[in-house]
C-alpha cells in the first residue's frame, strides 16, 4: 500500500507541474526591428532600379523611361524616411550622391554601387540583411 500511495503522490506532483508550465505566461513578444521596413523598402528599389537598368527601354529617351527612373530618387528618400540611425545616414548618402538624372547611373554606378553596399552593410549590422540588387 506504501508503494501505490508513492506512486500516486509522484504521480500527482508530476501532473501538476504539468499543468502549471501550461498555464505560464508567455514572454513578451520580440519587438520589430526598427529599420525593417526601411531597409525592405530600400531592396526592393534597387532590384527595381537595376531591372530598369538593364531592360532599359526602346528609346533612352522616353519621357516614361525617365520619369520612372527619376522617381527612384524619391522611392530612395521615402524609405531613409523610414529608417533610423545609420541605416538612414546612409540611405540619405546614397539619394545625395546620385546624379541630376538618374538614367545617368548607367555610366556613372560606381559611386551608387558603394553606397548600396555601406547600406546593406548598416542593414545588416541592424539585424535585417537584404539582398540589394546592382547591375554590371
Amino acid at each position: 500500500m506504501k508503494r501505490l500511495s508513492g506512486f500516486l503522490l509522484i504521480t500527482a506532483v508530476l501532473l501538476t507541474g504539468c499543468s502549471a508550465s501550461a498555464t505560464e505566461e508567455p514572454g513578451p513578444a520580440e519587438e520589430p526591428l526598427p529599420n525593417a521596413e526601411s531597409c525592405d523598402a530600400f531592396e526592393t528599389t534597387t532590384r527595381d532600379l537595376a531591372k530598369r537598368m538593364v531592360e532599359g527601354s526602346d528609346s533612352t529617351n522616353s519621357e516614361e523611361f525617365m520619369e520612372t527612373m527619376n522617381g527612384m530618387r524619391g522611392r530612395f528618400d521615402e524609405a531613409a524616411l523610414r529608417g533610423t540611425g545609420d541605416v538612414k545616414e546612409r540611405i540619405g548618402t546614397l539619394v545625395e550622391n546620385l546624379p541630376g538624372k538618374v538614367h545617368m547611373l548607367f555610366l556613372q554606378h560606381d559611386r551608387y554601387f558603394e553606397d548600396v553596399a555601406s547600406v546593406s552593410r548598416a542593414c545588416e549590422a541592424d539585424g535585417t540583411p537584404i539582398n540589394p540588387i546592382i547591375w554590371g
